[in-house]
């Protein structure tokens, strides 16, 4: 019997975030590797290496977890994904990104609606949806034992080095450097994606 490394099982179920994020198939194994390519660069220790090779694999797999909350808010969640990298989202324009995508596929009314519930309660719901996609990514890397090196960064995925991101905890040294590689290498893949005009 062919036994199955860890590596390889979360290997596989980074193209499930492939798939669940309307993204190409491997766009998540390609921000791994260059992952690994800035955590060689700077010169980090293996075990902050090891870590950010687990958060990249599992950063984007908290989608499965909320596909359906998302259809719900934003309409076709894989446009919304696909327009995160479009620009610089915190405060005002995070806010008018949201605005722009609720209701995506509804009528004019139900947009209206969504939008003034998500200016009245200061985006709650959206936030909340987030921070479950997280928490999925978080337990998930719990369930596998991969320890709080892979567990607390995941719970970061959407926090910003200015510490504008959600949930807004952390910010600067405070966000894992496991993560911080991540989100540069995420960075890195989509404008890699748009001056190729696609993955190789």
């Amino acid at each position: 019997m062919t036994r199955v490394r860890l590596a390889e099982l979360v290997a596989t179920l980074s193209l499930v975030a492939d798939l669940g994020m309307g993204r190409p198939m491997e766009r998540v194994l390609r921000q791994t590797v260059i992952t690994l390519r800035l955590a060689d660069a700077a010169g980090v220790e293996p075990g902050i290496r090891a870590a950010a090779y687990y958060t990249s694999l599992l950063t984007w797999i908290g989608c499965a977890a909320d596909t359906s909350e998302l259809a719900e808010l934003f309409g076709d969640e894989t446009q919304l994904y696909a327009d995160t990298h479009d620009e610089d989202l915190a405060g005002v324009t995070m806010a008018l990104f949201i605005a722009r995508h609720l209701g995506g596929g509804g009528s004019r009314l139900r947009r209206a609606g969504l939008v003034c519930r998500f200016l009245a309660t200061a985006g709650k719901s959206v936030q909340r949806v987030m921070q479950a996609h997280c928490q999925g990514a978080s337990e998930l890397a719990d369930r596998l034992r991969l320890g709080d090196d892979v567990c607390r960064p995941l719970l970061q995925a959407f926090e910003r080095w200015d510490g504008r991101g959600v949930p807004g905890l952390a910010g600067g040294d405070e966000l894992a450097l496991a993560m911080r590689l991540v989100q540069l290498a995420d960075a890195e893949a989509v404008q890699e994606h748009a001056d190729c005009g696609g993955f190789r």
